[in-house]
């Protein structure tokens, strides 16, 4: 494990910090309005290979066609969510509260405060842990007392996600992947992400990460080292892995396949209009779009399965656990739960 380097001065981070956030402001701004969901197709040079159906392998198990839908109520503007340690949590980028949700026969919403607005969160390795985009850190909570206050873990930049994987808690800041020790709350590595990192996945003994909105690139988590060379999406802003691949959404509403061994884009990108997010899990790849709908694709051959479903306004984050997949919306404070 390397050394981590020496904090940069604040007020030089800050300033990327407030670059950062403008950027994504302009991102949803413009997605929201549907001027990112054109009909370009994405331009790339990687190595392409049939879908996996094409090649003989059976589809993945029936997805229901009606699967129940609730909507819970969370207040604020949430932007993110996240299932574990027996319940739902949410972050919302505008405020210094959060909300969590217990899962039970009757949503059960608690609020709690944090130390500044929270950009992203992630639930487990026996904590919750808040993205704190201002304060340069992670807040981690207890979750059986997310109200009796927070550790706070300083890093090198500006926190715009967070993630579980692999034994580790894994944090993205503007240039670098930071790896932390949940049991000490300590850093104990620094991945360099090889460019601006807008977007974070861990699954399968791999880190990705989303560079300069147009490279992929996957890293070892046990060594740190990087494959070469990443692979081009055009206009890429978020990324999840799982079922064997990793699936990057971009502005212009493509969906990329990338194969996690052989690092080959499997098939041609699948539109879904106005796409926003990704999450895998509970038998489907799970993107949410500025329609107000969430969209199934089969992890196996790639296909859209049955129509989009509907959801809140903006819903601009996603999360599958707990059995079911959640969705924050932005638009009008609340999380629909989906039972897949």
């Amino acid at each position: 494990m390397s050394d981590v380097p020496p904090r940069p001065q604040r007020h030089r981070l800050l300033a990327v910090a407030g670059v950062i956030a403008s950027v994504l402001l302009l991102v949803a701004a413009l997605g929201l309005s549907g001027a990112l969901s054109g009909d370009d197709e994405p331009e790339t040079e990687n190595a392409t290979v049939p879908p996996a159906d094409a090649a003989g392998r059976p589809s993945a198990g029936k997805l229901l066609e009606h699967p129940e839908i609730e909507t819970i109520s969370v207040g604020g503007r949430p932007s993110a969510v996240a299932a574990g340690e027996s319940a739902i949590w949410v972050a919302d980028p505008f405020s210094t509260g959060a909300a969590s949700v217990a899962i039970g026969a009757e949503p059960d919403v608690t609020r709690f405060p944090l130390p500044g607005p929270a950009s992203a969160v992630a639930a487990g390795e026996g904590g919750v842990w808040y993205a704190m985009q201002e304060e340069e850190s992670l807040a981690r909570l207890d979750p059986l007392a997310p109200a009796a206050g927070s550790e706070e873990i300083a890093l090198d930049g500006f926190a715009a996600a967070v993630e579980i994987g692999e034994g580790s808690v894994w944090a993205l800041t503007e240039n670098a992947v930071e790896q932390i020790d949940p049991a000490s709350g300590k850093v104990v590595d620094e991945l360099a992400a090889n460019g601006f990192a807008t977007s974070l996945a861990v699954a399968d003994g791999a880190v990705w990460v989303v560079a300069d909105n147009r490279e992929v690139l996957r890293l070892d988590a046990a060594s740190g080292e990087a494959e070469e060379p990443p692979i081009e999406v055009t206009d890429a802003v978020n990324i999840a892995a799982g079922e064997g691949s990793a699936w990057v959404v971009s502005a212009t509403g493509a969906v990329t396949r990338i194969d996690a061994q052989s690092l080959a884009v499997v098939g041609d990108p699948v539109r879904v209009r106005g796409a926003l997010d990704v999450a895998v899990g509970e038998g489907a790849v799970w993107i949410t779009s500025t329609e107000r709908t969430v969209t199934r694709l089969d992890p196996v051959s790639g296909k859209v399965v049955g129509e989009p479903l509907p959801v809140g306004d903006e819903p601009v984050g996603i999360s599958v656990g707990e059995g079911a997949v959640w969705i924050a919306n932005a638009g009008d404070g609340t999380v629909t739960r989906i039972d897949p």
